[in-house]
């Protein structure tokens, strides 16, 4: 588990468990005293909306559940902050670029962030050897693991991909090397290479690069650097819901 202060008056907690839904916990005090701060949760993230940063005598702990079926399967925490400093300047700047993006008006995006632990793929996960077989599998999308993404999370970016012609040759694959698209999205959800994105137009792109602009503990927003996929791959059979609006 990760947690990492959203605003000064939010809090994000990540996490890598086992687990179809979650549950979230939060207390002030290490060992007791939690409650429940949502469940049925479907992303691998929760961005906890009712901190209060500015004051500095107050712990906030977390502790995460991960089910299956109804089933409890895994578990973290609790897990803390260590210290939050309180930074003005990020906070406003983080406001400002939420901002600037919704300004922009560029349809949403949809991203699938890929799970990172799991039930091993029966179809391409080799035991022996721990690697995939087949990297363009359809039951896991090349990821490993058995339903190999979350459900899609919707956001903004700061260019309008749906409208970028990409020549047919210039498609990713193992032997070709592709000058990445550029973007910038705001602080959260947190991406990772090798998560998906997918356009309003259906269009799907592989994450191959993250790099995070950072203020004291403060993530400002993240740059991506985006390949297109190929139409065939086995990410294009993730369904997405492009109704969805972005997370604010």
């Amino acid at each position: 588990m990760r947690i990492y202060p959203a605003s000064l008056t939010e809090m994000y907690i990540e996490w890598d468990l086992q687990g179809e839904t979650f549950t979230i916990y939060r207390s002030t005090a290490p060992t007791s005293g939690f409650e429940k701060l949502a469940e049925f949760i479907v992303q691998p993230f929760f961005i906890d909306k009712s901190v209060n940063l500015y004051d500095e005598n107050i712990t906030y702990y977390y502790r995460v559940e991960g089910f299956n079926a109804g089933i409890k399967i895994a578990e973290a925490g609790p897990e803390t902050l260590e210290y939050a400093v309180k930074d003005n300047v990020a906070n406003k700047v983080i406001y400002e670029s939420k901002v600037l993006l919704k300004q922009m008006r560029n349809p949403p995006v949809f991203f699938l962030l890929k799970r990172r632990v799991g039930m091993p793929c029966p179809n391409c996960y080799n035991p022996v050897t721990k690697r995939i077989k087949f990297p363009n599998c359809q039951v896991c999308g090349g990821t490993g693991i058995l339903k190999g993404f979350h459900d899609p999370v919707a956001a903004r970016i700061s260019q309008d991909v749906s409208q970028m012609i990409v020549a047919s040759d210039a498609y990713d694959s193992d032997k070709t090397a592709l000058t990445p698209i550029r973007a910038w999205t705001a602080n959260f959800p947190r991406l990772h290479p090798e998560d998906v994105m997918v356009d309003i137009m259906n269009q799907r792109f592989k994450i191959v690069g993250v790099t995070p602009r950072t203020k004291s503990q403060y993530l400002i927003r993240q740059v991506l650097d985006l390949v297109p996929l190929e139409k065939g791959h086995s990410a294009y059979s993730v369904p997405v819901d492009r109704r969805m609006t972005p997370i604010e």
